[in-house]
């Protein structure tokens, strides 16, 4: 049973540490408004120093429109950047390890 106990709590651990544990942020603005320049931020520390890329898209169906925008990360993991809201009605955030983030452009 001692065994057992301390490969679990090593176990643990282990994932905690783990490069994939690290939390991923994406921010995005509440309300969004045609014309605005938002600024959208992104952090994982697991991802320090790396660039990852920020897909957005208007969610239209068949074929949505899509912008992909880089995001160079500092060495905490964060990062943002800035975006001039298209005249789309609404638009779907996407970045490595977050759920997508809708938003209506008023």
């Amino acid at each position: 049973m001692r065994h057992f106990s301390r490969v679990a709590f090593f176990s643990v651990i282990a994932g905690l540490l783990a490069p994939g544990a690290f939390a991923q942020v994406l921010k995005v603005p509440e309300k969004i408004t045609r014309g605005d320049k938002i600024t959208i931020e992104y952090s994982d520390a697991g991802r320090a120093g790396e660039t990852i890329l920020l897909e957005i898209d208007n969610g239209a169906f068949p074929v949505p429109q899509r912008v992909e925008i880089p995001i160079t990360l500092d060495s905490s993991g964060k990062g943002s950047v800035d975006w001039v809201v298209l005249s789309w009605d609404f638009a779907l955030f996407n970045a490595p390890g977050v759920r997508e983030v809708p938003r209506v452009i008023y």
